[in-house]
């Protein structure tokens, strides 16, 4: 997940990385964040599972989910996630991904 609110200046990127979906709301909750990049295959909830709570809290708020199984999820899976990248990918395409989603 990308922190904005704190951030000073604006060519700086902060970040913060938790370790399971409710930490994740958790982190929602108490700051304000520019884009959420998640993984499909998390243990208890999986990235869709998230990406559908994020956005019932916070719709505009852009959720870029990495899969290394992109190419075999159903469609339903991708209701909820502005983008998708899949893995294995280089960091180029990350880059991009990120930064096509905080242009919108």
């Amino acid at each position: 997940m990308r922190a904005g609110g704190t951030n000073p200046k604006p060519e700086t990127s902060l970040t913060q990385a938790v370790g399971s979906a409710v930490e994740a709301l958790k982190a929602l909750e108490s700051d304000r964040f520019d884009l959420v990049t998640t993984d499909y295959s998390m243990k208890v909830v999986k990235g869709d599972e998230l990406a559908r709570r994020i956005k019932e809290r916070w719709p505009d708020l852009p959720i870029l989910m990495i899969s290394a199984y992109a190419d075999t999820l159903e469609v339903s899976c991708y209701a909820h996630v502005n983008a998708v990248l899949a893995k294995p990918f280089m960091a180029k395409e990350l880059k991009d991904a990120v930064a096509r989603l905080l242009a919108q």
